[in-house]
């Protein structure tokens, strides 16, 4: 088991294909209206997705199943099918090992990578071909730092729980239903949180897939004091 290594992203989350980063700065006299920003400890967005571990190297893939300001049903194409095949909203992304600590049956993964977020109206992903969460418009970008946990439960299973820092690097306006979004802003702090079973299934190289479900909260926007925590001292 001591190769037995995770990481998610994801989700969020990116990558081995080219990062497209925009402004975020409309051009029409009508600004986009921002979502996926919620505060005060709301999530921020929720995704399903998974993690494919070659060596020192991860791809994570998956969809987005929850965007604040937005209305769920309008992540998908169907609204009693609501799956990767009718995801209008996936992610995609790389990232590279930097560091591997075990103790007993625990092993503790750190990598960096980066993630993006696309917008595909027809939707059509699938899991048997992970670059088609990569279809559509690259909508936001961000670097990853992520910290992964998993807790060895049989040879070759293990239980996964991924932290991730999240910077926003980039964001595209996209139009749904007539109404134009930006997703977050340039600058948005992010911590991911994700959870799930992985399998080896190379002991040698290692090679593994994780699948998992999570969330992002924001902790920190652009003009804004990082949230910290209220410390109250008795009189």
């Amino acid at each position: 088991m001591k190769r037995f290594v995770y990481l998610m992203l994801v989700a969020v989350p990116l990558l081995a294909v080219s990062v497209y980063v925009a402004s975020g700065k409309p051009s029409s006299p009508t600004a986009p209206t921002e979502v996926g920003s919620a505060t005060g400890g709301q999530n921020a967005v929720e995704f399903v997705g998974r993690v494919d571990q070659d060596g020192g190297a991860f791809t994570s893939y998956g969809y987005l199943t929850h965007i604040s300001g937005l209305t769920d049903t309008l992540l998908f194409t169907q609204v009693f099918t609501t799956n990767e095949t009718t995801a209008r909203f996936t992610y995609y992304a790389t990232a590279t090992l930097t560091s591997r600590a075990v103790i007993s049956g625990v092993f503790v993964i750190d990598s960096v990578g980066t993630t993006v977020y696309y917008f595909n109206p027809t939707a059509g992903a699938t899991f048997t071909t992970p670059l088609s969460f990569a279809a559509g418009v690259p909508i936001m970008t961000a670097t990853v730092r992520s910290q992964n946990i998993l807790n060895v439960q049989a040879p070759n299973l293990g239980i996964s729980t991924n932290i991730g820092e999240l910077t926003q690097t980039g964001v595209s306006p996209f139009t749904l239903n007539t109404q134009t979004y930006q997703l977050g802003r340039v600058g948005v702090l992010e911590r991911t949180w994700a959870t799930g079973e992985g399998t080896r299934t190379n002991a040698v190289i290692p090679q593994s897939f994780i699948v998992l479900s999570g969330n992002a909260v924001v902790t920190g926007v652009p003009g804004q004091a990082t949230f910290v925590p209220l410390v109250m001292h008795n009189q």
